[in-house]
């Protein structure tokens, strides 16, 4: 106790003295309120306004607000004060970086959480962006972090620059040895940007790969094909294919050949197109092009009809087929017009016998 009532505010222990070291405490205090009182006031403040607004943003304004550590805000104060301070090297350099990496956290939550509301906000209209969250995240944080790490090591006296380069030529290795893994992660944003199909279109591939897109993954898009089977494919794979995307076509073409007998009339091949327009006329989103008597085949006479169904639902286009064939079949076996299939007539000429 006789040791505290001999020392005066000028008094210096470790190059300050005791007046300093009053400001300092003083100012960490003070500053620790402030920005507690700051936060809440704020924080209850908006919270009070968004609940009255109708627009989502205020509200991950106030999420920002509640994100803001106590430790950082700690931190932040102690930061401060000490540069009222003479701490020598060591300790200066230990609260430069804390605070470094605390910002760099706390910066890096702000930012999860306003790219997460940007993500969520259009996920309606866009499917897809809600699987560029995960990837966004680990991008964020890994460029957070490392610029944190840098600018810690670079406080505490390290070089950074020949680790940069250390670092650099290591990640020409990596990228070299996962080549493939980034190959795919690169086409997933081509994917994501470029929009070639999105979840839930139905594409085609090729004859044996077709199906409807269920997951876009950073690696991997997953189709579930029309047998039920999921059809994992890499997306590196998928950008140098040919796509055929269905869920975008709003009609679709239809091109149909059949033949009658070389034994019907005149009048009733004439009168085809007409049996052909009554029954697409009675159909709906069933549109007719044009029917044609088209060529003189090996054994029928063949007839084109091309016609336009006004949904991309294959089901719905099978079920307006099948009832256009039904009706084609009916009209033509009520008007006795024979359908043609595949015949050959051979003619036998015998040799005159000599008597």
């Amino acid at each position: 106790m006789n040791f505290f009532n001999t020392l005066s505010w000028q008094t210096e222990i470790f190059y300050n003295t005791m007046a300093d070291y009053a400001w300092a405490l003083g100012l960490f205090i003070a500053l620790l309120i402030i920005f507690k009182i700051i936060k809440n006031r704020l924080w209850h403040r908006l919270e009070k306004l968004s609940k009255k607004s109708v627009n989502t943003f205020d509200d991950k304004i106030v999420d920002v607000v509640k994100s803001i550590k106590g430790v950082f805000i700690l931190v932040l104060s102690l930061w401060l004060s000490s540069q009222l301070l003479e701490l020598g090297s060591l300790i200066p350099k230990i609260v430069n970086t804390l605070f470094i990496f605390l910002a760099f956290y706390q910066g890096s939550v702000i930012l999860q959480i306003l790219v997460g509301y940007w993500i969520n906000k259009q996920a309606s209209a866009d499917s897809q962006k809600q699987h560029l969250f995960p990837l966004l995240k680990t991008v964020i944080n890994l460029l957070m972090w490392s610029f944190g790490l840098l600018l810690a090591l670079s406080n505490l006296g390290v070089d950074v620059t020949s680790l940069i380069a250390g670092l650099g030529i290591g990640g020409i290795a990596v990228a070299l040895a996962a080549q493939n893994i980034l190959g795919d992660v690169f086409a997933s944003l081509a994917i994501y940007f470029d929009k070639p199909f999105e979840v839930g279109d139905f594409i085609i591939i090729d004859p044996q790969t077709m199906g409807t897109v269920e997951q876009v993954g950073f690696k991997s898009t997953r189709i579930k094909s029309l047998q039920g089977e999921q059809i994992i494919m890499n997306n590196s794979d998928l950008t140098s294919k040919k796509i055929h995307n269905y869920k975008k076509m709003e009609k679709r073409r239809i091109v149909v050949n059949f033949g009658v007998v070389y034994g019907t009339s005149l009048e009733k091949l004439k009168n085809i197109p007409h049996i052909i327009r009554e029954l697409t006329n009675v159909l709906d989103k069933v549109d007719l092009d044009r029917v044609h008597f088209k060529s003189f085949g090996d054994s029928a006479l063949i007839f084109e009809l091309v016609y336009y169904v006004d949904s991309a639902d294959y089901n719905e286009y099978m079920d307006l087929n099948q009832s256009l064939n039904l009706g084609i079949k009916e009209k033509f076996e009520a008007e006795e017009i024979e359908m043609a299939y595949p015949t050959q007539t051979v003619y036998v000429v015998g040799d005159k016998q000599e008597k």
